[in-house]
């Protein structure tokens, strides 16, 4: 899971230093998941079909920082 999560990563120019990885417990089992912030950097394309996708991360990152 982490070297496909490691790839797409990679892929956006991100290392795993910058990356931002929340860690979820899952039936006792901690899963790796990419952060809103990290899914928003993933999404900074000219790609049309990720317009909606930024608009709503950066919806959703705003209210994290603002509590």
């Amino acid at each position: 899971m982490l070297e496909t999560a490691g790839l797409s990563v990679a892929t956006a120019g991100l290392s795993f230093a910058e990356s931002e990885i929340e860690h979820h417990e899952i039936e006792g089992v901690s899963v790796p998941f990419a952060s809103a912030r990290l899914l928003l950097k993933m999404r900074q394309t000219g790609r049309g079909k990720d317009a909606l996708d930024r608009m709503f991360l950066e919806q959703k990152v705003e209210r994290e920082d603002n509590g």
